[in-house]
C-alpha cells in the first residue's frame, strides 16, 4: 500500500511539472518564523526534466541539477553548496534548504509559492515615498561594530531594485518594494540568502534590519547622501616595505604542486586570487579575470585562485573542481588552507591593513609585489564594476609594459 501510494504522488509530481510550460513563483527561505528571505522563480523543464531560474533583479541563475528521490527533488544551486529537497503539489513547493549542503548545515524550511511574481506579496500598501538615489548606511550605530556602507537604490511605482556597497565588496543584485512607509529588499544566490528593512521617513531610513542567518543579523540606519564615497583602497590595505614575494607552492585541484617559480610562469605578470569557493564576490571576480586573460593584449598574464576552504585539501578539492567547472575558469585553483583570516594572513605576511575575501595581489615580471587591493564591486553594482574592471586593466598594462 505504502508503495503504490509513493508511486502515485511521484506520478502525480511529474505531470504537475511537465504539463505546465513555465510557472511563476516566489521562493521563501525561512531564517525563522519571523524572517524570511524571498526570491523570484521560473519553474519550467526542459528535455523532461525540471529545472528553475533564481531571478534576482537582473541576474537570473539556472538551477538544472536534479534528481528524484522518493516522492522527492532534490535541486542543486550551481557552483556553490546550497540544496533544496521539496515536494510539490498544486500551489506550493513545500520542503528545506541546506545552505552548505547535507552534510555541512541545518536546513532551513522553504516554501515556493506557485503563480506569484511579487516577491514580498504580503505588503500591498501604495508606496508613501521614492527612495531612488545613495545612501549612508550606518550599520550597528554606536556600537563596536559599527560600520559605514553605501546604499544605491532605483524605485520604479513601488518596485525597488539596487545594491549595497562596503570596502570589501557589496551585496549583489537587490530586488524588492516600498510599500506604505517600508522599504524591503531581498537576495539569493546558492551561497549567501538576505533580506532587509528599514521604515522611511523623507531623506531617513529608520528601525532597519539586515538579516541573512540566525547569526547575521544587525541593525542600520540611513541618511540620503549623493557625496558619500567608501575610503580609498591605499586605506584598507597596503604593502610593507620591501615586501617580498610569497612562497607559493600549493597543490591544484589534480593535486600537483604549482610554484610560482615555475618555469612556465618565469616573465610574466602574476595575479594572485585569495578567494573561496563560497564566496560571491569572489565569483564575480574570478568570471571577470577569465574574461580578461581570455584577451590577446593579457596572454602574458597568468591568474592563481588560491582557495581557503575546508580543514583539508581532500574535503576541499571537489568544491574547487565544481566551482572551476560550473563558473567555466579556466586558469589554476590552488589549495591554499582553511577558509578564515589565519591561514590567509600567514600567506600574505607581506601585506598589511584589512584583508577580506577576495584580496588580489599583482606581481610584476620579476614576480615583485606591486599592488594589492581588497574586495571587489561586481556587476550588480553598475558603475563601480566598469570603474573597478578599468583599474584592473589599468594595473594590468602597465605592469606589462614595464
Amino acid at each position: 500500500m505504502q508503495r503504490s501510494l509513493a508511486l502515485f504522488l511521484l506520478l502525480s509530481l511529474s505531470t504537475f511539472i511537465y504539463a505546465q510550460k513555465q510557472i511563476s513563483a516566489i521562493g521563501e527561505i525561512y531564517i525563522d518564523q519571523d524572517n524570511i528571505v524571498p526570491f523570484n522563480m521560473e519553474i519550467n523543464s526542459q528535455d523532461n526534466r525540471p529545472r528553475f531560474t533564481v531571478i534576482n533583479g537582473e541576474e537570473k541563475i539556472a538551477v538544472s541539477d536534479f534528481e528524484r528521490k522518493g516522492d522527492s527533488l532534490i535541486f542543486r544551486m550551481p557552483i556553490f553548496q546550497g540544496v533544496f529537497i521539496v515536494k510539490t503539489s498544486s500551489d506550493r513547493w513545500n520542503g528545506l534548504y541546506y545552505p552548505k549542503g547535507f552534510n555541512e548545515s541545518k536546513p532551513y524550511h522553504f516554501e515556493a509559492q506557485l503563480n506569484k511574481t511579487d516577491r514580498f506579496y504580503r505588503f500591498s500598501e501604495p508606496s508613501e515615498y521614492n527612495i531612488s538615489g545613495r545612501w549612508k548606511i550606518i550599520e550597528n550605530p554606536g556600537t563596536s561594530e559599527e560600520a559605514i556602507l553605501i546604499g544605491e537604490f532605483n524605485q520604479v511605482g513601488n518596485h525597488l531594485t539596487g545594491t549595497i556597497l562596503n570596502p570589501t565588496g557589496d551585496y549583489r543584485y537587490l530586488d524588492g518594494k516600498v510599500s506604505g512607509n517600508t522599504m524591503m529588499l531581498s537576495a539569493f544566490d546558492g551561497s549567501h540568502q538576505i533580506v532587509l528593512s528599514a521604515k522611511v521617513a523623507g531623506d531617513s531610513l529608520l528601525n532597519g534590519r539586515f538579516i541573512g542567518s540566525p547569526r547575521w543579523k544587525s541593525n542600520w540606519v540611513a541618511v540620503k547622501d549623493p557625496n558619500i564615497e567608501l575610503p580609498p583602497m591605499e586605506r584598507l590595505v597596503w604593502l610593507k616595505p620591501n615586501a617580498t614575494s610569497p612562497n607559493i607552492s600549493l597543490p591544484n585541484t589534480e593535486n600537483k604542486t604549482v610554484s610560482i617559480d615555475d618555469p612556465v610562469f618565469a616573465g610574466k605578470v602574476i595575479i594572485l586570487q585569495i578567494m573561496g569557493t563560497w564566496c560571491p564576490n569572489c565569483l564575480d571576480e574570478a568570471r571577470l579575470f577569465n574574461e580578461l586573460i581570455n584577451k590577446e593584449e593579457f596572454s602574458e598574464v597568468v591568474v592563481l585562485g588560491l582557495c581557503f576552504e575546508g580543514a583539508t585539501y581532500e574535503n576541499s578539492v571537489n568544491k574547487m573542481k565544481r566551482f572551476a567547472l560550473q563558473a567555466n575558469i579556466n586558469y589554476p585553483l590552488l589549495y591554499a588552507g582553511k577558509a578564515g583570516s589565519q591561514d590567509r594572513n600567514n600567506l600574505l605576511n607581506m601585506v598589511e591593513g584589512t584583508m577580506a575575501f577576495p584580496t588580489v595581489l599583482y606581481l610584476d615580471k620579476s614576480h615583485k609585489p606591486r599592488y594589492v587591493t581588497t574586495g571587489f564591486s561586481g556587476p550588480g553594482t553598475g558603475v563601480h564594476y566598469q570603474q573597478t574592471k578599468d583599474d584592473i586593466v589599468s594595473k594590468l598594462k602597465r605592469l606589462l609594459t614595464e
